[in-house]
């Protein structure tokens, strides 16, 4: 990889061990695109999501128990046009079974804006099969989970 931040705190002699490298498999992926002086886009549904482990599934009563899910939809995003909400489950994406949030959203990160995706969700006690078209994902885009939500933005 390539190092993109290293701690070396202060007095002393040089690094101590922590670092921070954007992976060899994405420097391979848009490095060509980079050198050919495009700018790399990425696909973009708009939502922010949180792991769903056993005891929050527990602790909010859902029927599943793994995956991942909503905390929020971004108002205006494709997520919110096909009718995401809060609290949904993402099952699979596109038929391929969802498990982990970062995994989820390297998947949608390689998708091209403009492309038909299938979300299979698990909302209350049903399953619910969601049809979106990707965008692009805009600077600045909003998928970190520790974000406070904006009153009135939330589905």
């Amino acid at each position: 990889g390539i190092n993109s931040a290293i701690f070396v705190p202060e007095m002393s002699e040089g690094f101590v061990g922590i670092g921070f490298a954007i992976p060899s498999r994405i420097i391979e992926a848009v490095l060509p695109e980079l050198e050919a002086g495009r700018t790399i886009v990425r696909g973009y549904l708009g939502f922010i999501p949180r792991q769903l482990s056993a005891e929050l599934a527990q602790d909010l009563g859902l029927a599943v128990r793994d995956g991942v899910m909503v905390k929020r939809v971004i108002e205006g995003s494709p997520a919110f046009e096909a009718g995401l909400r809060s609290f949904d489950v993402i099952l699979s994406l596109n038929g391929e079974r969802v498990e982990r949030v970062n995994r989820l959203l390297q998947r949608i990160a390689r998708l091209k804006p403009g492309e038909e995706v299938t979300l299979r969700v698990a909302r209350g006690a049903r399953e619910v099969e969601l049809q979106l078209t990707t965008a692009e994902r805009p600077t600045g885009a909003l998928e970190k989970e520790a974000l406070v939500p904006d009153a009135g933005d939330e589905r």
